[in-house]
């Protein structure tokens, strides 16, 4: 067994659950990331009468589970949701610039 799927078996339930949410269910139901999120962060633009972009968009979300586990710290949802958010944010800037997250995986592979 190669170290990269022994780390992956290691990998914390919480983890595994947002990962099917961002790249499973939150894909079916609402499409790609940057297009989703572009079209919020056009919205928002409008209302609030601020620049913003897909990836304000995803930051504000953390933002948001960040203040909801101020007030409930164990909130599993929460935590699930908070994960989900960086990994939009990441998927967005990776599809922005994919040479580099490709180099990063690369690096990280390697180092397992």
């Amino acid at each position: 067994m190669t170290k990269y799927l022994l780390f992956q078996q290691n990998i914390d339930p919480l983890l595994h659950e947002a990962q099917h949410k961002v790249r499973g269910d939150r894909e079916q139901s609402y499409g790609n990331k940057l297009k989703n999120f572009t079209d919020i962060a056009a919205l928002q633009a409008v209302t609030t009468g601020t620049d913003r972009t897909a990836e304000t968009v995803a930051l504000d979300m953390v933002c948001v589970k960040l203040a909801r586990l101020l007030k409930s710290p164990d909130h599993y949802d929460t935590l699930v949701d908070l994960i989900g958010y960086v990994m939009c944010y990441r998927d967005i800037r990776k599809e922005r610039n994919p040479a580099h997250y490709s180099a990063e995986e690369s690096r990280f592979a390697k180092e397992i």
